[in-house]
């Protein structure tokens, strides 16, 4: 199967639970190399799955090298902790600051 076959269901795209169209849209702006490869690493995991978002795709997307990436995350599996690291802060802080909290 290939990577844009990656569907679940009845041919929907594989999309994380509780990853709203709103929480998709607050990805940071990234400012740096090592922020611009989580940034894509996170864009592509939510579309594909982990297993897709390969470590040549992530470079190829940022055009950062491949010794640049390792310069920054030891391998793939740090990368994916830091991303889910950081969307459960990007996911709390959507929560507490929520229009659903307004009186």
């Amino acid at each position: 199967m290939t990577p844009t076959a990656l569907t679940r269901g009845r041919g929907l795209p594989y999309r994380l639970v509780g990853m709203t169209d709103q929480l998709v849209g607050m990805l940071p702006t990234p400012a740096g190399k090592r922020d611009q490869l989580l940034a894509a690493a996170r864009k592509l995991i939510l579309e594909r799955g982990f297993a897709a978002a390969t470590v040549d795709r992530i470079c190829e997307t940022t055009g950062v090298t491949k010794g640049a990436f390792f310069h920054y995350f030891e391998d793939k599996n740090v990368l994916g902790k830091s991303v889910a690291e950081q969307f459960a802060s990007d996911l709390v802080q959507a929560y507490e600051t929520g229009p659903f909290l307004q009186p």
